[in-house]
């Protein structure tokens, strides 16, 4: 067992234990108050969802498919560009 040389190093050896159980349990008291509820994580859901819709609108999608055949050294026999 751990000794103390006097009672005011118990004192505060214990005053020290105190402290980090306050602070956790005061951490644990903010990322418990930090959460979102379930109605507030659908709200940010479909506040997104309109969002990305608005934006798809200005961009446009290009789509080019490009296959070539080759013979049998290797080389480009023929090639066909779709867009």
């Amino acid at each position: 067992m751990f000794r103390f040389q006097s009672r005011i190093q118990w004192t505060l050896a214990c005053l020290e234990s105190v402290v980090r159980v306050a602070r956790a349990l005061a951490l644990a008291a903010v990322a418990a108050a930090q959460q979102p509820d379930g109605r507030e994580i659908m709200r940010r859901s479909v506040r997104a969802n309109d969002e990305n819709w608005n934006r798809a609108r200005s961009y446009t999608f290009l789509e080019r498919v490009e296959e070539q055949q080759l013979n049998s050294a290797g080389q480009v026999k023929s090639r066909s560009v779709k867009i």
